[in-house]
């Protein structure tokens, strides 16, 4: 069973709700660097989750 992504919904206030449509992307950072985070939409209220992660991580599939 593939794991579910996760964050914190701002609007329904709820920890660890499921990202739907997950996203990898990369931002700008301080120094010309760049960081990964992904972005999907909550399963309740389809409100924009965003979640920063490690350099190495990878979606699971």
């Amino acid at each position: 069973m593939a794991e579910k992504i996760t964050g914190y919904c701002v609007k329904c206030k709820k920890k660890n709700t499921e990202m739907k449509d997950p996203k990898l992307v990369s931002l700008k950072a301080k120094g010309g660097t760049s960081r990964k985070a992904v972005t999907g939409n909550c399963v309740h209220c389809d409100t924009k989750m965003f979640r920063f992660v490690a350099q190495d991580y990878e979606l699971p599939r």
